[in-house]
Parts: C-alpha cells; structure tokens; sequence
C-alpha cells in the first residue's frame, strides 16, 4: 500500500463490520467515495468474514480494479475460491522462514545456539524483526 499514491481499506474485523452483509459492499463503496476521490486499487483485511464476498470482489475486478486481499483464514487458500475468481487472482501464501533463512536474515552462524533460538521462537518474519513477544498471542487461540 506504501507504494501506491491512492487507495481504498478496510479491515473485516473491525467492530463496525459486525453483521456486514453482501449488501453492505454498497454501501462501503459509498462510504470509500465519501472519504477518497475514484480510485482503482482495493485493500480488503479478513473479507473471508462476509458471506458471498466473492461476488463483490469479482464485479471490482470486471471493473478492471484490482484487489488485495489478506486474511489468516484457510478459505482463501482454498480450491473453491480458485473457482470463484477463476483467472483473477493471483495466490501468495507466506511461510515462516526455514533455519536457513533465518540464519541469512541475521547473519549468525548455524550453530546449537542459533538452532535452539530458531527451534524456541519459529521464524515469523514479523517477530524477528520486532522482537514484541505479544505478537505471537496473533497466532494463538485458547
């Protein structure tokens, strides 16, 4: 998103978003005009969260607009989404980094030490760059 000069976001599990329905996509889009002057780029965070959203989604990019969508959700790495968007998406799925990786990141040594630290805090990008031990109550359910 630095990268672009306009845009359009929303996050799906933002409070405000409780209850949002396919029909609600209308009334965001009049909102999105509200705050920014046309734009062609569309950030959605969860929007796995909405019934149907596929269907919006997928009348934006016969607009020729183009999509981003994140989410930490299995069901957008699904084959059925694949089939909903066929040949209008393109799918990133990010991995934590390997020992090596972690090893050229941070210059070390591949030794017990920095195997027992890659083995204790995994390699989420985010954390090794941060070092915020909170950031890993993101990938925890209880």
């Amino acid at each position: 998103m630095d990268q672009l000069e306009d845009y359009y976001y929303f996050n799906f599990e933002d409070i405000r978003a409780t209850n949002f329905e396919i029909n609600d996509f209308n009334r965001l889009e009049e909102v999105f005009h509200e705050q920014t002057e046309e734009c062609s780029n569309y950030f959605f965070d969860e929007i796995q969260n909405v019934e149907h959203w596929e269907r919006f989604v997928r009348s934006l990019l016969d607009k020729k607009k183009h999509v981003y969508i994140t989410g930490s959700n299995a069901s957008l790495l699904s084959k059925e989404l694949g089939t909903k968007l066929t040949g209008r998406h393109i799918r990133y799925e990010l991995f934590p980094f390997s020992y090596k990786e972690l090893i050229l990141l941070t210059n070390r040594k591949a030794d017990i030490e920095s195997f027992k630290e890659y083995f204790t805090i995994g390699g989420f990008p985010e954390y090794l760059k941060q070092r915020i031990r909170d950031y890993f109550r993101n990938y925890l359910t209880i």
